[in-house]
């Protein structure tokens, strides 16, 4: 690790300072604290493996087939049973 003048992070420092982001694009930063969200779930997707993610979204798509086939039938269902007498 060099010492370094400037980091571009301020004026004032004690320890030396390393890169920001290395030379491979990856970030020298450690998060601590903060909020986790939806940034960190798209973070997730993106660093998943392409089988990985694709049956999640495999799954994803059962899901919603199946609570629309449900819907369809439970409004069926409640359409017979209150207009049975009409």
């Amino acid at each position: 690790m060099k010492n370094t003048k400037d980091p571009g992070l301020g004026s004032k420092f004690i320890k030396p300072v390393k890169r920001m982001v290395n030379e491979d694009g990856s970030y020298n930063i450690i998060r601590k604290g903060g909020v986790s969200g939806i940034k960190d779930f798209y973070k997730f997707l993106i660093d998943l493996h392409w089988f990985w993610f694709s049956l999640i979204l495999i799954g994803a798509e059962f899901c919603y087939f199946f609570l629309n086939v449900f819907n369809f039938f439970h409004r069926l269902f409640v359409q017979i049973v209150l207009f049975q007498d009409s």
